[in-house]
């Protein structure tokens, strides 16, 4: 444990973000000074390029409307339920937004996206270890977006006519777990789990779908379609799937991941599990593993103060001594 200023550690944390040029915070805790209380404050106030970070906080944060290309930074979700997250468990939640053209090449990472969805609406976007609790994410018209290491339950990602859209590293569940409308082409999903949680099916469109586990729940008989797409090295609980390279039916959940486990970590694979080396060229199935493996908590790749302690009182020649402890993330 260090001791230092509170000054000094002030100055840690703006250098530490510096590297995406100006930073703008959004915090909408009364006991803390911030001149943008609301994302949409703060986003106003930016320039193309600048970062703004979300402080967690009690209440939902408004949604809003991107028109610039911005890297929006929150703290993580289900902080609570992992060890050495954020000193400040509070989620960063924010309702309604959307990504309009302007906001091309823009990032959102490490927020939760809550009770309604997130729609894009812009190229070149990428969504990266955010929480979609009871929410959907819509990729609309775009082309060249990315969906990374993301927690997705309740409502769907829906893909309507755009094209090249990656889906890696996420764990989706919904009755589908991803829809598809209006034409749209080359979507990519992988190293991903996959619940459908009704009879009806899945059908799969323009799309290459591998390292991956698909869990119908409850069971269906309903087909697994295809229409112009490729499935290899997917292990399912399922009778049926399709043909394809590598992939494995009946294949129970408890035989591949930690059920004993709950939430996130689940959906490690356990000892001896089915899913080691069952990928391509002998890699992992699953969201731990592959390009862009899962982040618990999905707690953003920058340093993160998991400890912080500022006493009461200070002192005239010692000043106030901070303590705290931080750790570097990728």
């Amino acid at each position: 444990m260090s001791r230092f200023t509170l000054v000094t550690l002030g100055l840690m944390v703006t250098l530490s973000l510096s590297a995406f040029a100006n930073v703008l915070i959004v915090d909408s805790n009364t006991n803390n000074s911030t001149p943008y209380r609301e994302p949409q404050m703060a986003h106003d106030a930016a320039s193309n390029g600048d970062t703004i970070y979300i402080v967690g906080a009690a209440t939902t944060y408004t949604g809003f409307t991107a028109t610039k290309m911005l890297v929006w930074i929150g703290p993580g979700y289900m902080l609570t339920a992992n060890p050495e997250t954020q000193a400040n468990a509070s989620e960063a939640r924010i309702s309604t937004t959307y990504f309009n053209a302007g906001s091309q090449n823009s990032q959102l990472i490490g927020i939760t996206v809550q009770s309604s969805s997130l729609q894009l609406s812009a190229n070149n976007i990428v969504v990266r270890r955010c929480y979609f609790p009871s929410s959907q994410l819509i990729v609309g018209n775009v082309s060249d977006c990315s969906i990374l290491q993301c927690f997705i339950t309740g409502v769907n990602i829906a893909i309507s006519g755009s094209s090249n859209t990656q889906i890696y590293g996420c764990y989706v569940t919904a009755s589908p777990p991803i829809s598809f409308q209006g034409g749209s082409t080359g979507t990519t999903i992988g190293n991903c789990v996959l619940q459908n949680n009704s009879n009806g099916g899945f059908i799969l469109t323009n799309s290459l779908f591998f390292n991956s586990f698909y869990y119908s729940y409850p069971y269906s008989s309903s087909p697994f379609s295809l229409i112009n797409s490729q499935v290899d090295h997917v292990l399912t609980n399922r009778e049926t799937l399709c043909e394809g390279v590598g992939n494995q039916l009946n294949i129970s959940i408890d035989s591949v991941f930690n059920t004993n486990l709950s939430g996130e970590r689940l959906w490690t694979l356990r000892t001896n599990s089915l899913g080691i080396g069952a990928g391509r060229n002998n890699t992992d199935i699953g969201m731990f593993a592959g390009s862009y493996p899962y982040v618990l908590s999905g707690i953003p790749p920058i340093p993160t103060v998991t400890y912080l302690f500022i006493p009461t009182s200070a002192s005239v020649s010692g000043g106030l001594q901070v303590d705290f402890r931080a750790k570097g993330r990728n």
